[in-house]
């Protein structure tokens, strides 16, 4: 498995939270890495800092017929209910 170290800010939840998902969106496009393992070791309101680990991608296990380029600002919204967050994000594909 491969992991990389991961630390993003934002000025809110919900600039941290797609601040996050392009990183990982980074790591794909320049490193051809998928993740499927998180562990956050530290999170405030504007800061976070954490762990992903996968695999790189391989076209023979991997179908990825359709790609994401991008996350967008369009509806994203983060709301605390009794189970924990429920986060709401679109991406361009």
């Amino acid at each position: 498995m491969t992991s990389r170290q991961i630390s993003v800010e934002g000025h809110d939840p919900v600039s941290l939270l797609i601040a996050w998902l392009n990183e990982l969106i980074f790591l794909f496009d320049t490193e051809y890495l998928l993740f499927r393992h998180f562990e956050i070791e530290a999170i405030t309101e504007t800061q976070v800092k954490g762990r992903a680990g996968g695999e790189p991608y391989d076209a023979q296990r991997h179908d990825l017929s359709s790609a994401i380029k991008a996350v967008t600002w369009h509806e994203a919204s983060i709301m605390h209910t009794d189970e924990g967050y429920r986060a709401r994000i679109i991406f361009d594909l």
